[in-house]
């Protein structure tokens, strides 16, 4: 954000007492200090803090200086490294502490001794080169300039660079740590009148480099290499800069690099909202938790960045809509107008008027109408009568459409629920147009009927949670205690429903056994969360 607003450094904490805790459209009120709650019984607090633009940029450029004081590398270099490693700052400083002239190798900014390595143009990689070389390790062909091509002829374009056109004012980081963007030196770091290039030796001229980059930056290339074929060395951020002077790629380049370095990091993400430029920092260990956005009021699980869904995990989430997405279209179909052969259980569709059925797969005939064998029909049938033969109880007991009817009975509950909370905007219309119904009837005050709101957001929140359980009991064979989450699930169930039909027919003189009803379907959502969960 441009501005310079509380939001900028506004932290807060989720729980079942703020009053606008998944769906509401009042924005919560601004503070600037941490929220305090007297009910630490929800397992859904979770802390956070809502940052703008350039407040995540000073936040992600200390990182930088830090890693830059403790390995002496240039801000360019330090960032790339904490990008390509999860912005994992530990592991980074361990791995180049270890080996720092094999580190800059697997990052791809040195070729192996082996490869006739050369002199870089890019100031940042050489102020490694001369930092590991202090160090006490052989890296005097990575400072040894590559030789110059006889007639000076770019591979590429086979144009001669005019010498007029060989300079080039690369980009300086000195000191190291600065942390801040690189700065202008017109340092000429070659004479190869006109030709650039990396630690590799290919060389080309500016106007080629600045295409071959232009259009990677436009792909939004993660890792931009050499132009050399099959050359696996990265360019460095202050060389691709220094190519790109006057383009306004440079902008767009820096911006993804902002966007890659959020997206990396594990204690930031982006607000989903459509334009919205809150950033939002996790000021504990990253969970699947709710971030509510203040900004545009979108909510969001940290963790995935889908819809929230307590208490089912991210990973079974996904799982759960890949199969809804695959199997939910086709899934009432099939139950309808296929049936399992009874000898093989082979999935069947009948594709014509006759009810004398072959099996394809194992010739069994048979009657689509009563699933007996088609020649004890004979000159008599029987298909009007209820049979529980042993057909049908091998029919019942095939895995596949038994399958199929579990997938079903999930899915309808979950689809039930998703259904009533999108019409969760209309019921609370409808508590509204009731409750000023009353009001004007001289049957109590507006106040005395304000409990039917709350009632209403109650099972709201209780609805919510439950529809969530739904694909967790669908993948319920990974659950340890799958006994006690169907137990307390069918207890929030109940009092769901039982919670939606005293909010129906509520009086004035019900408020006492509302609340009563309010706070055990409250209960029973937060001891579910409480128990399955995880941190």
């Amino acid at each position: 954000m441009a501005d310079s607003s509380p939001r900028g450094t506004y932290t807060h904490e989720d729980s079942d007492d703020d009053p606008d805790y998944y769906d509401y459209d009042e924005p919560d009120p601004y503070v600037e200090h941490e929220r305090e709650f007297s009910d630490q019984r929800n397992a859904e607090n979770f802390k956070y803090q809502e940052m703008d633009v350039d407040a995540v940029e000073s936040l992600l450029n200390q990182d930088v200086e830090t890693l830059c004081n403790a390995i002496q590398v240039p801000p360019s270099i330090a960032r790339l490294f904490l990008l390509n490693h999860d912005w994992d700052m530990d592991s980074v400083k361990s791995k180049f502490i270890a080996n720092p002239l094999g580190w800059l190798i697997t990052q791809c900014l040195l070729p192996a001794a082996s490869e006739n390595p050369s002199k870089s143009d890019s100031p940042a990689v050489m102020a490694c080169v001369r930092e590991i070389q202090r160090l006490g390790y052989p890296v005097q062909r990575y400072m040894t300039p590559s030789k110059p091509s006889s007639d000076g002829v770019c591979p590429v374009c086979c144009n001669t660079p005019p010498s007029s056109r060989a300079k080039i004012e690369f980009f300086s980081e000195s000191p190291p740590c600065s942390g801040k963007p690189s700065t202008q030196s017109s340092e000429q770091l070659n004479n190869h009148s006109g030709l650039y290039g990396l630690s590799c030796g290919h060389r080309y001229c500016s106007e080629c480099w600045s295409s071959h980059l232009s259009i990677q930056v436009e792909a939004l290339t993660l890792d931009i290499k050499c132009m050399g074929q099959s050359c696996k060395i990265s360019v460095p951020e202050d060389f691709l800069l220094s190519m790109l002077k006057g383009s306004p790629l440079r902008d767009k380049y820096q911006k993804f690099i902002f966007h890659r370095m959020v997206l990396c990091h594990p204690l930031l993400r982006f607000c989903i909202g459509a334009d919205c430029p809150v950033i939002i920092r996790a000021l504990e260990s990253p969970k699947a938790r709710l971030i509510h956005c203040s900004h545009c009021q979108s909510r969001f699980c940290f963790a995935c960045g889908g819809q929230y869904h307590a208490p089912v995990d991210c990973d079974t989430m996904k799982l759960w809509l890949a199969k809804c997405e695959d199997d939910s279209g086709t899934a009432t179909y099939i139950a309808a107008n296929t049936k399992d052969c009874p000898e093989c259980h082979v999935c069947i569709e009948k594709n014509g008027g006759c009810n004398h059925m072959v099996c394809t797969k194992c010739s069994h005939e048979f009657c689509w109408v009563c699933m007996d064998a088609w020649n004890t029909h004979r000159g008599s049938y029987n298909c009007s009568r209820y049979n529980s033969s042993e057909a049908m109880k091998d029919i019942h007991r095939s895995s596949a459409r038994e399958a199929l009817r579990r997938y079903v009975f999930y899915y309808d509950r979950w689809a039930n629920h998703e259904q009533s909370l999108r019409l969760e905007q209309e019921h609370r219309a409808a508590v509204s147009a009731r409750i000023h119904q009353k009001v004007l009837a001289m049957d109590g005050t507006w106040i005395d009927w304000q409990y039917l709101l709350t009632a209403a957001e109650t099972l709201r929140k209780c609805r919510y949670t439950l529809k969530y359980t739904y694909p967790m009991a669908y993948f319920s064979e990974k659950l340890i205690n799958k006994d006690l989450f169907e137990y307390q699930q069918a207890a929030l169930e109940a009092e769901v429903e039982e919670l939606a039909w005293k909010i129906e027919r509520a009086e004035i003189t019900d408020r006492a056994a509302l609340q009563n009803a309010m706070d055990m379907c409250e209960k029973h959502r937060l001891t579910l969360l409480k128990q399955f969960l995880k941190e």
